[in-house]
């Protein structure tokens, strides 16, 4: 493998996306269910008009097929990581090929970014980067 293996850093990226994903999704099926339940004992009340439990029932219809895009989602992040592995895959194999000849610490490295572009590094990968107390603790 290299030492600096961008490739598979964009596939655990990808990776991740996939299971933040998974999880807001499963936490707007729940939710969803809450209110389907709701709509159902607003329906059988004497206190709300039945208009307004329908309006609800409607409202969590949409939500279940909007949440549909996870799984459209996973399957092209999913295609993207294969593919993104393929290549790493392909890389490592024409250089051992090469027997090694090449030494691939004298490439120049990509370029540094500068200005208001070095401070956005985007969301960190799990147990990486800063938590909310280290942030808040500069505040105190």
């Amino acid at each position: 493998m290299m030492d600096d293996d961008r490739v598979l850093a964009a596939v655990d990226e990808l990776d991740a996306i996939v299971a933040a994903t998974e999880v807001a999704t499963d936490d707007i099926l729940t939710a969803t269910e809450a209110l389907d339940a709701l709509a159902a004992k607003l329906a059988a009340s004497e206190v709300a008009p039945e208009a307004a439990a329908q309006a609800i029932g409607d409202q969590t219809t949409a939500i279940y097929q909007a949440s549909n895009f996870q799984d459209i989602t996973g399957q092209r992040i999913a295609k993207v990581m294969s593919l993104l592995r393929d290549i790493d895959l392909r890389v490592m194999a024409m250089i051992q090929h090469l027997g090694k000849q090449t030494d691939l610490s004298t490439l120049p490295p990509p370029p540094k970014r500068e200005g208001d572009a070095a401070l956005v590094n985007g969301p960190q990968m799990a147990h990486q980067g800063l938590v909310q107390n280290d942030i808040d603790s500069l505040f105190d």
